[in-house]
């Protein structure tokens, strides 16, 4: 039971302030530095990871180049599971 607790709560997102923020700002194609610039924070690997990184592991933003993620002209923009939250 407790495990079906667990899915349960992965299953139902609730995205933060800054996260809505993101998803509503990447309907195209942004760089890092211009989420980070968006929500009022600096483009540190802490703040990637978890405001845009933590949306790409669950599925709501997507790299445009996924076989380089350290690409100097990686861009992140939605998914279709991203665009159903803006919906």
């Amino acid at each position: 039971q407790a495990s079906n607790q667990v899915s349960n709560q992965v299953s139902v997102f609730q995205p933060t302030t800054a996260q809505k923020n993101i998803i509503s700002f990447c309907s195209v194609p942004r760089t890092a530095q211009e989420i980070m610039d968006r929500i009022g924070l600096t483009n540190q690997s802490i703040n990637r990871r978890r405001h845009i990184l933590s949306l790409v592991e669950i599925g709501v933003l997507k790299m445009t180049q996924p076989d380089s993620p350290q690409s100097p002209t990686q861009r992140y923009v939605l998914t279709e599971k991203g665009r159903k939250l803006l919906e």
